[in-house]
C-alpha cells in the first residue's frame, strides 16, 4: 500500500482555496491505481506485485524560487520547473515529489485544464519517474511513459 507524506512549503490561503493539494487519500488512490495498473511495469512492481507491502512517497508543494533552486542544484538547469521527482534505491520508500504550484497553476491556464487535473498528470508523471520510467521529449503520441500516463489518468478518471 502506497502511502503519502505531505508537506507544505507554500500558501496556506491558496492551499485553502485548493484543497486537493493535500488530499493525501486521493493521492494515495491514484499512486495505489498506477502501482497495480497493468501497463505499469517495474523492477519496484516486481518486488511487490500485489502492493502487500508499505511503501512511501513524499510530496512538497512549493514556489517557483525553492523548485528553481533544487533543480539547479540536483539536474544544474537553473530555472524553475513545474515537477522534480528524486526516486530512492529502497524497496519501500519510492522517493520524494516537489511540485511548484505558481506553475502548476500556469500550466492549468495555458493547457485550458482544470487545476485539479494538471496536479494530478504531475503527480502521477512524477510518481512514474519514481518507478524508473523516463522520457525524452514530452510527445505524447511516441513517449511510452506519456503514453502509459495518459491510459491510466483515464482510466483513474472512470473509477
Amino acid at each position: 500500500m502506497i502511502k503519502v507524506e505531505f508537506l507544505n512549503n507554500y500558501d496556506d490561503a491558496v492551499v485553502k482555496n485548493y484543497p486537493f493539494l493535500n488530499d493525501t487519500e486521493e493521492m494515495e488512490r491514484l499512486f495505489n491505481f498506477a502501482y497495480l495498473s497493468s501497463e505499469v511495469v517495474s523492477p519496484l512492481k516486481n518486488a511487490d506485485p500485489l502492493n502487500q507491502k508499505d511503501h512511501f512517497v513524499s510530496l512538497l508543494i512549493t514556489d517557483d524560487g525553492e523548485i528553481q533552486r533544487l533543480n539547479k542544484e540536483y539536474r544544474n538547469i537553473d530555472s524553475p520547473t513545474d515537477v522534480l521527482s528524486f526516486p530512492q534505491d529502497e524497496l519501500t520508500i519510492f522517493g520524494d515529489i516537489v511540485i511548484s504550484v505558481p506553475t502548476l497553476l500556469k500550466n492549468a491556464e495555458e493547457l485550458k485544464v482544470a487545476v485539479k487535473d494538471e496536479y494530478f498528470r504531475l503527480l502521477l508523471h512524477s510518481f512514474l519517474h519514481l518507478l524508473g520510467y523516463d522520457h525524452t521529449t514530452n510527445d505524447f503520441e511516441t513517449e511510452i511513459m506519456l503514453i502509459i500516463q495518459e491510459k491510466i489518468l483515464l482510466n483513474f478518471q472512470k473509477v
